[in-house]
């Protein structure tokens, strides 16, 4: 079970009990929501592309989770693997994966060859991807 804060949001005229998720619950503090959710945690694979569509080549996360109605909270390239979260909750998903929220996310890679300062600032600055360059970062030898 998770607890909303929604006071904010029900008094500011923004949401609705039905809109934040929840059932207001006799008993509970006016405060707080009684909501109930999904919230899986799948280690993706490597090769595996982050949507629910089957793709030509590639596996998909349907063929990973079979709980119906979440979405990944973020995404990892197929190249990746590794911790991918996926809910129902679109408040928490949009929070987790939409850059204006600037959650803090920490990731692990293994690369060939030396990592030297160089590499590391260039990481740090961004990277062009081609279609887009990614946000600068902290980037640190582990």
């Amino acid at each position: 079970m998770l607890y909303y804060p929604a006071l904010d949001y029900l008094t500011a005229g923004q949401a609705s009990c039905r809109d934040l998720g929840g059932i207001a619950r006799p008993g509970l503090h006016r405060d707080f929501i009684h909501c109930s959710m999904t919230l899986l945690a799948l280690n993706k694979p490597f090769g595996t592309i982050c949507q629910f569509s089957p793709h030509e080549t590639r596996a998909s996360l349907a063929d990973w989770v079979k709980a119906p109605g979440v979405y990944p909270a973020g995404r990892l390239d197929s190249d990746s693997e590794g911790l991918l979260l996926l809910t129902d909750d679109g408040a928490l998903q949009a929070r987790i994966a939409e850059p204006r929220h600037k959650l803090v996310k920490r990731y692990w890679a293994q690369v060939e060859g030396a990592v030297d300062a160089a590499a590391l600032g260039k990481l740090a600055r961004g990277v062009d991807l081609g279609d887009y360059v990614t946000q600068p970062c902290r980037a640190d030898y582990v």
